[in-house]
């Protein structure tokens, strides 16, 4: 279970007080689910402004983030809706999520900003994660075995290189805790194993076009899976998001790899920075170790650090990839008054 600092675990429900209404199924280190009443086979998912380095949720919100990566995700699902017969766990979004909203939830912006409906499905226990740079965990483990999750890759490749072509490099998915490496060959021997990699990777590769075009680097990301009744596989959870990608800059990766330097992603970076700074860095602890939390939870996160975070998630990335504001988005397509 995700331990969530006091300070900031009611903060939806602060927003939102109307909340307090449905069962909340559960709590992630962003995300809320909630049940519908009268619809037991869909949810509401509501995103926070949390934030969480290193498996460690802080006791610090940015300013909008969760509209941002709500709104991102609406991006990319719209994207590829109807398109190579692209099956995902979307209801709805926007203004349409009160159809399914008892009375007193209905007509309020700021869940209309940040909740989606979606069907309520068992998620397959895999991290997908796709990688089309070498970097992060996967190229620790190179510099260690020649090769990530079973996926041998040529020699003198540098932290930061682009691949030849992306690779499936699965994980566990941790309700707690650090997700663990898997071999591809363990994804490969389950009945929906060869389709997960195929799609995750054709899925990948489409999204990397998309923001190549608008000079972004899709490095790595993480896919979330589930089977419908049919046994297909649908998507589900955020997709391409911040918080699930790691993008790069164009020009600013270029420059970066020419002075053979790693460059700074477009997501929480400032607060990665912060964390591993400490006195005690983040990335150093073991967040099963209660003595850990303990020093965690009650830490201070500058605000400076959170500013520049709330500007880097709502001015860079989201403006660069949708190629709107914001609140035009909202508007315009997910239809919020």
């Amino acid at each position: 279970m995700t331990k969530i600092p006091d300070g900031v675990a009611n903060s939806l429900f602060e927003l939102i007080p109307d909340l307090k209404s449905l069962k909340m199924v559960s709590q992630g280190k962003v995300r809320n689910n909630f049940e519908l009443p009268g619809h037991p086979d869909k949810l509401l998912i509501v995103v926070s402004d949390r934030i969480s380095i290193f498996d460690f949720v802080l006791p610090a919100l940015v300013k909008g983030k969760g509209e941002v990566l709500n709104a991102i995700n609406i991006y990319w699902r719209l994207r590829f809706k109807g398109k190579d017969n692209f099956k995902d766990d979307l209801v709805a979004f926007g203004q349409d999520i009160d159809f399914w909203l008892p009375n007193n939830l209905q007509n309020n912006s700021d869940l209309q900003k940040r909740g989606v409906v979606v069907f309520k499905l068992d998620m397959l226990p895999i991290e997908a994660v796709v990688r089309g740079c070498l970097t992060g965990s996967g190229y620790e483990s190179y510099l260690e075995t020649g090769q990530v999750c079973g996926n041998i890759l040529p020699p003198e490749l540098r932290n930061g290189s682009l691949l030849e072509k992306p690779i499936f490099t699965p994980t566990t998915k941790a309700e707690s805790g650090h997700d663990l490496p898997m071999n591809i060959s363990q994804i490969k021997a389950l009945p929906y194993g060869q389709d997960m990699i195929d799609l995750a990777i054709k899925l990948f590769t489409k999204a990397s076009k998309i923001a190549l075009r608008k000079d972004i680097i899709l490095a790595d990301t993480k896919l979330e899976f589930a089977l419908n009744s049919d046994n297909q596989l649908v998507v589900c959870d955020e997709i391409f998001t911040p918080d699930s990608s790691r993008f790069w800059e164009k020009e600013v990766y270029l420059s970066a790899m020419d002075e053979k330097k790693l460059p700074p992603p477009l997501d929480k970076e400032f607060v990665r920075k912060w964390g591993k700074e400490l006195e005690c860095p983040l990335n150093n602890l073991d967040t099963e170790d209660a003595g850990n939390i303990n020093y965690v939870h009650p830490l201070t996160v500058p605000r400076q650090v959170l500013e520049k975070t709330a500007e880097l998630y709502h001015d860079d990335i989201f403006k660069m990839l949708a190629s709107v504001e914001l609140e035009e988005f909202q508007t315009v397509t997910m239809g919020i008054k």
